[in-house]
């Protein structure tokens, strides 16, 4: 079937609580991934050939609401929406007879199925081996609830600011987001700006003196840069722009970025 934890090399079936063996003990490589999926703070499944489930960990459970009893063995189509369940199976048989599957390696956006038909967004992260003649898929799954509200508040807020550009910067100054008054106040669409520096919107005079980049070391020193000069559009023309870069830092003070707001005056 987030981002990827780095588990790799084979590992062999089992249930959620390692099987006592009549006094055989489970090897190494075994306790190793058994202790590093039962404290991962992502839902770890595995799955045979046939799309069954054959390891399920804590996460799994508290993200989906089915224990390991009544998850093992079934379907793993179990956890997914119904609209998804006839691709997964596809890309089951096709990995089968190919070895290639489009969502291997990958991380990819779906929707997550609860034990009570609830829905949520996940992303999912899979991997797949073989051992003699038979395939394995592993799933690392994360829930990406609150991240998704997060981006949907936000994209609220940004949309009903009027009269102001207001776009996001990742913390190298790329641009990761665009309102529609970033695009009438100076003339670009966001898939001409989406992931460019935004020191375009300066004059060649201060790039050359450094503003764009002072800017963000201000900000991202002292939490806020404020200033008013002149910024350029698409077309050349230039504008005078009051201008704010608030930085963005999470608990443990990493930068994660910053919110830039930008009035045009000249209007």
């Amino acid at each position: 079937m987030p981002t990827n934890t780095g588990f790799t090399g084979e590992i062999k079936e089992g249930p959620a609580t390692p099987l006592k063996r009549s006094g055989q003990e489970l090897d190494a490589r075994e306790h190793t991934f058994h202790a590093l999926a039962e404290t991962a703070t992502d839902a770890v499944v595995l799955a045979d050939s046939e799309g069954n489930i054959t390891y399920w960990n804590g996460t799994a459970t508290r993200m989906f609401g089915y224990t390991p009893n009544e998850a093992l063995a079934k379907p793993v189509t179990l956890i997914m929406p119904e609209r998804f369940r006839a691709a997964c199976l596809q890309g089951i048989e096709r990995y089968k007879k190919t070895g290639e599957a489009r969502a291997i390696g990958k991380t990819v956006e779906l929707a997550g199925r609860r034990k009570d038909a609830t829905e949520f967004p996940l992303e999912l992260s899979l991997s797949a081996w073989k051992t003699g003649r038979r395939f394995f898929f592993a799933a690392i799954i994360r829930d990406v609830t609150k991240r998704k509200h997060a981006e949907e508040a936000l994209r609220l807020l940004l949309e009903g600011l009027k009269g102001r550009a207001v776009y996001m910067l990742n913390p190298e100054g790329r641009v990761a987001s665009w309102n529609p008054e970033a695009e009438g106040i100076t003339g670009y669409h966001p898939e001409e700006v989406m992931g460019q520096d935004f020191s375009q919107f300066y004059s060649a005079e201060d790039i050359e003196q450094g503003k764009p980049k002072h800017a963000l070391t201000v900000a991202a020193t002292q939490g806020r840069f404020e200033e008013e000069g002149w910024r350029v559009k698409k077309d050349g023309s230039r504008f005078w722009a009051a201008v704010t870069i608030v930085a963005l830092k999470d608990q443990g003070g990493q930068l994660l970025g910053f919110v830039k707001t930008v009035r045009d005056y000249t209007g």
